[in-house]
This record gives structure tokens, sequence and C-alpha cells, in this order.
């Protein structure tokens, strides 16, 4: 569990097997389950956050977002966000800002899951 940062054994989804997942899993899980993946090294993880986390990407995302529109830098991205950071890598940072530099046309990709690695990404962690 040090490989991910000391997280719970039980946000380790088991099917398909440890180290043996590929992207398609996350979106089709991401897409009919109540729970959100992040894929790590062939390893489905499960992101979790509570309500007192929540309301504080959400402080984050409606100041910070309010910031980026204003002056035109970018867009801002939610909870649900998720990223490709390279292959095999995919997370969904609490929040996350994209630069226009970063974004073909300055416009956000369609697809599930963006080559894009943000210039900010957030995290917040709970007690």
């Amino acid at each position: 569990m040090k490989h991910f940062g000391g997280i719970a054994p039980e946000r380790i989804r088991l099917n398909p097997t440890p180290g043996t997942a590929k992207e398609h899993h996350v979106t089709e899980l991401n897409d009919h389950e109540d729970k959100l993946y992040e894929l790590v090294d062939g390893v489905l993880v499960e992101k979790v956050m509570g309500a007192p986390e929540s309301y504080v990407a959400a402080e984050i995302v409606r100041e910070l977002g309010s910031f980026v529109k204003k002056r035109k830098l970018g867009v801002v991205l939610g909870a649900d966000g998720t990223l490709r950071l390279m292959p095999g890598l995919v997370r969904i940072p609490d929040v996350a800002y994209i630069s226009f530099e970063r974004l073909p046309g300055r416009m956000m990709p369609t697809q599930a899951i963006p080559d894009l690695a943000p210039d900010v990404a957030v995290e917040v962690l709970s007690e």
C-alpha cells in the first residue's frame, strides 16, 4: 500500500486483477458505477471524498474559477475531471487548472480521458 500513498486497502478494486487494469476499465466503471476510479500502474484505485473535503474543493473551484475566467487564462475542472497524465496514469484531481496554452485551439478535448497535465492540481486531504 505504500506505493499508493498508504491508502486504505479497500480502495483497491480487485476486478480486474490489480496490475492488469486499462484505461477502458476506468471509463466503463466511472460511467456505470456510483464510484470514481483512478488508474495507477494497472491498478484501479477508488477516488473518495467526504462532505468536508468536497466543500473545500468547491470553494477552491469557485475562487480559482472566477480568477481564471475574468482573466481568460484557461479552464478549471472539478472533482470528476479525469485526466491522463501519462500512459497508464489516469488521475482525477479534486481541482485542476489548465491554461489555454495547454489546450489545443483553446478548447477542452472531447475524449473521456484527455491527454492533459494540468498547470495546477489540487488534492484536498482529510484529517
